[in-house]
């Protein structure tokens, strides 16, 4: 992944390598998550019901890199630069971002200094990545070509000097990007009525069966106070799916962790939820969980209803 131009200029530079050390002690799923955190931030769907990069304004996609900038701070707890954004062992360094890999603009104060470049790209399954590189920055590493802030981008040969600390790797899903058109376009009806919210988030639980569900994509798609009321029983969406065969699985409770397991679901964590519909069985087995006093299996979305789902344990 590195060139070998990248790694001389690494062995050459004790400050480079004591910030690409730093950065390598991040793991790639902390760091991949705090891209897509930041995603959720600017979309705020809970307000806005947005998930994707078309919906924002041109100024708010500038916005992004300066929350990554801000949040990558938060998350390390790095003390502020004198010149540039951070100190990383004591080392000044200026966090860029671009959309566009290679887009980077660099201003004339990072000229002689240790920049961190990152880069992403939130567009579905195949084309949502993220990347983070690490480079010394010198004249001659800046194109000829500058903006209005009299910034510039790294010319080819430069390029190759950039050590790559995380490149192109996969960014954690968006949930709304993954699922079909038509079943978005039933999910998100009436999605400016309030009262709606409800019907709503059923329709995510319907169309979205067997996979983890994030916290944040309920929120989304309720926009409501108190969005998680709209997945539990007593109104919510676990009472009114009971009655279509479908389980409605909280990541937060270890008693449905556990029928999770049993059930062979993918595993979700404490600020997630999957839903799923179920057949009684006659016995217990592989992909079976004992639930209110019988055998339950989970059953492809497309399978017919055969009675309502269990109650399931607080």
């Amino acid at each position: 992944m590195n060139t070998p131009t990248a790694l001389m200029a690494r062995a050459r530079d004790k400050e480079l390598d004591s910030v690409c050390t730093w950065a390598e002690s991040m793991s790639e799923a902390s760091l991949g998550g705090l891209f897509r955190s930041t995603y959720d931030q600017v979309y705020d769907g809970a307000r806005t019901g947005r998930y994707k990069l078309s919906q924002l304004y041109k100024t708010e996609k500038i916005y992004f890199g300066t929350i990554i900038e801000i949040n990558l701070q938060r998350w390390q707890n790095l003390e502020d630069g004198n010149l540039l954004d951070y100190k990383i062992n004591g080392i000044e360094v200026d966090c860029k971002y671009s959309i566009k890999e290679g887009g980077w603009m660099i201003p004339k104060e990072a000229l002689g200094h240790i920049c961190l470049l990152c880069s992403s790209v939130d567009e579905g399954l195949k084309r949502s990545t993220w990347s983070l590189g690490v480079i010394r920055v010198i004249d001659s590493d800046l194109s000829e070509g500058r903006n209005q802030d009299k910034k510039h981008t790294l010319n080819e040969e430069a390029k190759n000097k950039i050590w790559w600390i995380h490149h192109n790797k996969a960014l954690p899903l968006n949930l709304f990007l993954s699922i079909p058109q038509d079943h978005l376009e039933l999910i998100f009806k009436d999605i400016d009525v309030e009262r709606k919210g409800q019907e709503r988030v059923n329709h995510l639980l319907r169309c979205v069966q067997q996979r983890p569900i994030p916290r944040n994509a309920i929120c989304t798609v309720a926009r409501q106070l108190d969005p998680m009321k709209r997945v539990r029983k007593n109104g919510g969406a676990r009472s009114t799916l009971k009655h279509e065969g479908i389980l409605v699985l909280c990541g937060h409770w270890q008693s449905h962790q556990k029928i999770v397991h049993e059930l062979n679901l993918p595993a979700i964590d404490s600020s997630e939820f999957i839903a799923t519909k179920v057949e009684q069985v006659d016995k217990s087995g592989d992909g079976v969980a004992y639930i209110e006093n019988n055998y339950w299996r989970a059953v492809d979305p497309s399978h017919p209803v055969r009675g309502q789902a269990p109650e399931l344990p607080d």
